[in-house]
């Protein structure tokens, strides 16, 4: 946001700037809480319905889907007007304003392999936002944001492949910037390649999960049935944020105790039924996060276990996971993510050492596994490591003043 002239985030929360898109409905008390106080309020044990990574939705079939909040249907578009409708209140109090104006982040693809699909997703976050109160709704590229942010600083021209990983998807734009560039409200002649992956920080939440965590609740244990497995399924949606909620329901624990009697390890399914009555899933996507993030941020030369409790679900049980378990956990991801960043470069007809700059943004890009594989591919680049979790709001700023000016 511009406010007198300069551009600066405002804080969404407390003195946070930035604010997780997260709602907790409290059945308790009738009300929503949004962000780190709606993550709060569930796992401190307040009966309720907690939805997360809400922009995960867009593009999906969920889309045009309802769901139960208490007794109560209600269309998963409304709940993300919710939480926008959320931000454009926070802003305003902030401001004191009222905002009309607003240009969106997208990824460059919402939905991959599917133009018409992407295409809807951003008109149905258009229209969720034009619900909201703002009448003048424009778009741009996360990456492409990114790189305008970058720019501001810059003092000669260069081209810079802006990296852009968060939460949901891995965005990659090659860009000639210039100190001239600053003044271009058009800047297609810049863009040389522009491409994406659905590939995120929740996605490694999920692989990690199911390496280290699902199999203490029976995943991938056998039946009693020759060579036959416990369905997957359910372990698929129990690591995955915004469907963990649609398992908490009897048709789920009928099966699971279909599947205890048929196990070969039914203490094991005798756990999950307990996560699942007791409705422990987020909790655990809580705790793989953090995991996550521990090993992130751990040094090279640690040879530590991270030690991730499970105390929650049975006293003492935890799950102790290595750097390099948890680079087995997502190399696969990653590997996508890396064949994508090839076809990326290609289609901008440069040569790998054409590339003078890597600008890293988004919480993914912490992990050293990330910025290992990367760099690897450009090992005559400089590194820039931009506000992990600021510089596409920055460069939204910049947009917004172009456009809207």
């Amino acid at each position: 946001m511009y406010k007198q002239e300069k551009r600066s985030l405002i804080a969404l929360e407390q003195d946070k700037l930035t604010l997780p898109s997260v709602i907790f409905f409290n059945f308790e008390n009738g009300n929503q809480s949004y962000g780190r106080a709606g993550l709060e309020g569930y796992l401190q044990g307040s009966e309720g319905r907690l939805m997360r990574s809400l922009k995960s939705v867009l593009g999906s079939s969920l889309m045009h889907e309802q769901t139960k909040i208490k007794h109560k249907s209600v269309p998963f578009a409304d709940i993300i007007g919710m939480f926008i409708g959320h931000l454009k209140t926070k802003a305003e109090q902030q401001t004191n304003q009222e905002i009309e104006h607003i240009v969106l982040g997208r990824p460059v693809y919402f939905v991959d392999n599917d133009e018409k699909s992407d295409a809807d997703a951003q008109n149905q976050l258009a229209l969720i936002a034009r619900a909201q109160g703002f009448k003048h709704i424009e778009f741009q590229y996360e990456p492409i944001a990114a790189a305008l942010d970058y720019e501001q600083d810059i003092t000669g021209e260069e081209i810079a492949l802006i990296i852009d990983m968060g939460g949901g998807t891995s965005d990659f734009s090659v860009i000639k910037l210039s100190p001239n560039g600053r003044s271009k409200t058009n800047r297609s002649d810049d863009l040389l390649a522009n491409s994406g992956i659905h590939i995120g920080g929740t996605d490694f939440d999920k692989a990690l999960n199911l390496q280290e965590v699902m199999p203490h609740l029976g995943y991938q244990s056998p039946l009693k049935q020759k060579n036959l497995l416990t369905p997957n399924h359910i372990f698929q949606d129990l690591a995955t944020w915004h469907k963990i909620n649609l398992l908490y329901t009897q048709d789920t624990l009928r099966l699971l105790k279909e599947l205890r009697t048929a196990s070969q390890s039914p203490e094991l399914i005798e756990r999950l039924i307990e996560v699942i009555t007791e409705r422990k899933g987020h909790d655990i996507s809580v705790s793989v996060e953090a995991a996550k993030i521990a090993l992130s941020n751990m040094p090279d030369d640690n040879q530590d276990d991270y030690i991730l409790s499970l105390g929650y679900i049975e006293k003492a049980l935890s799950a102790n996971i290595s750097s390099e378990k948890f680079s087995q956990a997502i190399i696969e991801d990653i590997e996508k993510i890396e064949k994508t960043i090839k076809q990326t470069i290609s289609e901008s007809g440069l040569m790998f050492n054409q590339v003078q700059t890597l600008f890293l943004t988004g919480g993914s890009t912490l992990i050293p596994l990330v910025r290992q594989k990367i760099t690897q591919l450009f090992p005559e680049a400089n590194i820039i490591c931009g506000d992990s979790f600021g510089s596409v709001g920055m460069g939204l700023a910049v947009d917004a003043k172009r456009k809207f000016s």
